[in-house]
């Protein structure tokens, strides 16, 4: 009889053992889903920069970052669909319709100079600077698509390195 108790309570602690792991695949498979979707949301975005001149893409860095705090009830700009748009209503547009799509997924977007990047090749480091690379940067969950110190909230630190809980991907964008 007492074998039989020794061998449910193994079972039982295996069966729990099991399910813990069955929940952690779950957890990751969401969060692998959110980063999945967040890449083809900037890469998206990036494309439609580059589709724009070398002299129009720089309206959008201002126009994805007006759209940051983006919320349901942002008012949408003049659609680029049916009227004719110059440079920065159709940065304005596609910022609105990309922060959209990312708002929908439980995502929030930005774009800003690149943080300061580390030397390569012997180079000094590049500080940011509005003439730099620029960086789209979505995130979910706690964090904001920020650079910052607080690592509780900002997705990225001032030199371009992830902050270890940070749930957020960056791209560059040009």
């Amino acid at each position: 009889m007492v074998e039989v108790l020794v061998a449910l309570l193994l079972l039982a602690l295996g069966v729990l053992g099991y399910a813990a792991m069955q929940i952690r695949a779950v957890e990751s498979t969401g969060a692998a889903l959110t980063r999945s979707n967040s890449m083809i949301i900037l890469r998206g975005l990036a494309e439609e920069i580059r589709v724009m001149g070398v002299t129009d893409q720089a309206t959008y860095t201002a126009a994805v970052h007006s759209y940051a705090a983006m919320t349901t009830s942002t008012a949408a700009p003049t659609s680029c669909f049916s009227n004719a748009c110059a440079a920065s209503d159709m940065a304005s547009f596609d910022a609105y319709r990309t922060g959209l799509v990312a708002l929908q997924s439980g995502v929030h977007i930005d774009m800003y100079a690149c943080p300061l990047t580390a030397a390569v090749g012997g180079a000094s480091p590049v500080a940011a600077t509005t003439a730099s690379r620029q960086c789209l940067v979505a995130a979910w969950g706690t964090t904001t698509p920020t650079v910052g110190t607080t690592a509780t909230t900002d997705c990225l630190t001032p030199t371009g390195i992830y902050h270890p809980k940070a749930t957020c991907v960056m791209l560059e964008a040009y």
